[in-house]
């Protein structure tokens, strides 16, 4: 008695299926049981396999580390606070003919923006009246998603100014002086979205 080889399987994957908070400079990877592709050197990985797909969709490039390990890099972070949907498509085959038997799916969240500091400091005391406000990210922030989610309010309502977004800072610019003795309170979004990969 004896039995053949079994199909070919997605034995683990990274980021792990449902796995919250990854961060968006992460590459994607799966491990298969079994190789799927021959040892080659760099250069000639260009016609092997590409068995990845993302939705929404992912620009980047894949690598196989060995037969059996397969990396994609995105060519960009990937976009804080967004469900991704990672799949190898069945009919993959090992280098043995063995083929995934059928889609092989998983999930997972990236981050969401988070402030990293604030300056002037929460709190601060005597602050010039002709400043510049700067807010430091754990990430880069789309410059549409950052003038739609950044707030500088005085009891008079939304200060009016220019925003910038230089990767993960965002320093916005009152369009006129502040108030002499007047509190000011820094709001963000809680939608506010990073960059998009």
């Amino acid at each position: 008695r004896f039995a053949t080889a079994g199909f070919l399987e997605v034995g683990q994957v990274i980021p792990a299926d449902g796995a919250q908070d990854v961060q968006p400079g992460a590459t994607i990877t799966a491990l298969f049981n079994r190789p799927v592709v021959p040892l080659t050197v760099v250069e000639q990985q260009a016609s092997a396999p590409q068995p990845l797909s993302f939705t929404p969709a992912i620009a980047g490039r894949g690598e196989w580390l060995n037969t059996a390990v397969y990396v994609f890099h995105p060519s960009a972070p990937l976009s804080g606070g967004v469900q991704y949907r990672a799949q190898v498509a069945a009919g993959l085959q090992g280098i043995d003919g063995s083929p995934l038997q059928s889609d092989y799916t998983w999930q997972f969240t990236t981050a969401r923006p988070q402030v990293l500091s604030v300056f002037p400091q929460d709190g601060e005391q005597q602050v010039g009246v002709e400043r510049s406000i700067s807010v430091q990210l754990n990430q880069p922030v789309a410059q549409a998603s950052a003038e739609a989610g950044f707030h500088l309010r005085s009891a008079n309502g939304d200060v009016p100014g220019a925003l910038q977004a230089l990767g993960d800072t965002l320093i916005f610019t009152p369009s006129q002086r502040l108030a002499f003795d007047a509190d000011y309170l820094v709001v963000l979004d809680a939608g506010l979205g990073a960059s998009a990969g």
